[in-house]
């Protein structure tokens, strides 16, 4: 993988980089081939599972003059202004495919154009404002955003998510390489055999801190997409001082335990295979704790199990993990040592979708994608 920072000047695209592995993954450069104040030409490709997130970036200090290319929902968007007007333009089809896609959008006297794949996707004929210059200063943000400006440039960029999410390669401006490179952070080469989740790698330490303080209470809900490379592993627990919630993969079995400080509650299901839970493929998880009733659901088959009535509520206020989480053996509940090594997606908590990338991670997690193979 490329260092999360590097100073060079020689640094190429032409391989493709995946962006997206943490919140702000970017490319800075300190300096780009020609002017940016009235005429330019953008070139690159691009290939995507979920069509979000920054792109390309440049502003003035105040960022009232800005360029912005971006993904929302699918669509690519270029957008700038002079600090007299905004120029949008959006493509009229969508790109999620995963499949790598030549983009070419252009600013002259005529106004803006933007292609994809040698088509005309949008235009824009506001002459007015091509006739004005675009202030711009270093550094130039490539493949995602420096979180610390992010309150100042989210207006020009729809509030679209900090970094992108896929490959990027052959960053050309005015026909030229664009090649200054400045800093880097959390890009790694791009691969063709992967799929959109979070990939938990092997190491000291592997494991996202969902909520560094919750409280679970009466009630709790998860659900989340596993694909797991080994049998034995904590995939989500949350402790208090007594009280706990674990679902763990113990001898290859799917196990969810919760205490309420009269006793554990625990619930097993067990795969039509030895290894059916750890076979290569996805496996949806569901957990819940209603009062002193759990119930566990393993790709639509469930498992339930009751406690004492005296006690409904999980007193918790640490950290929510998902994954292992620090000193294991010392926790209650009988989880296993095993740190969880392989994908999750899917992660909804209560009703809520979450979107990974914005969670802490610490150690060997990646949350751009997860290797096939």
């Amino acid at each position: 993988p490329i260092p999360d920072k590097v100073s060079t000047t020689s640094f190429s695209l032409d391989d493709g980089a995946r962006f997206g592995s943490k919140k702000d993954s970017r490319i800075e450069y300190a300096n780009i081939p020609a002017s940016m104040r009235d005429n330019f030409k953008f070139s690159f490709d691009f290939k995507t599972f979920s069509g979000q997130g920054v792109i390309f970036y440049a502003s003035s200090i105040s960022h009232t003059n800005f360029v912005a290319i971006y993904m929302k929902n699918g669509t690519l968007v270029f957008s700038y202004s002079s600090g007299r007007g905004r120029t949008v333009l959006y493509t009229q089809s969508g790109y999620r495919d995963n499949e790598w896609h030549r983009v070419v959008l252009e600013r002259d006297q005529e106004g803006a154009s933007l292609y994809v794949d040698g088509i005309l996707e949008a235009a824009e004929d506001d002459k007015s404002d091509a006739a004005n210059y675009i202030e711009y200063q270093a550094p130039f943000y490539f493949g995602g955003l420096n979180a610390a400006v992010w309150d100042l440039a989210q207006d020009n960029t729809e509030k679209e998510d900090l970094s992108f999410n896929g490959c990027l390669r052959s960053f050309r401006m005015n026909n030229q390489r664009v090649e200054d490179v400045e800093n880097v952070f959390s890009v790694t080469r791009c691969g063709d055999n992967v799929e959109p989740g979070v990939f938990f790698g092997p190491g000291d330490r592997s494991h996202i801190i969902l909520r560094s303080r919750f409280a679970v209470g009466h009630q709790f809900k998860l659900s989340l997409d596993i694909k797991s490379r080994k049998q034995n592993s904590v995939i989500m627990s949350i402790h208090g001082r007594r009280d706990y919630l674990i679902l763990q993969l113990k001898d290859g079995r799917a196990e969810f335990s919760a205490d309420n400080g009269r006793g554990a509650i625990k619930t097993v299901i067990e795969p039509s295979t030895p290894f059916g839970f750890c076979d290569g493929r996805w496996h949806t998880f569901q957990v819940a704790k209603i009062k002193n009733l759990v119930v566990l659901t393993v790709d639509n088959i469930s498992n339930t199990n009751t406690g004492s009535i005296a006690a409904t509520s999980t007193d918790t206020r640490h950290p929510l993990f998902l994954g292992s989480q620090p000193r294991l053996a010392q926790r209650r509940g009988q989880p296993v040592q095993d740190m969880f090594v392989g994908c999750i997606r899917n992660v909804t908590l209560g009703n809520d979708p979450l979107n990974l990338s914005y969670t802490t991670f610490v150690g060997n997690v990646n949350a751009g994608a997860c290797p096939i193979d």
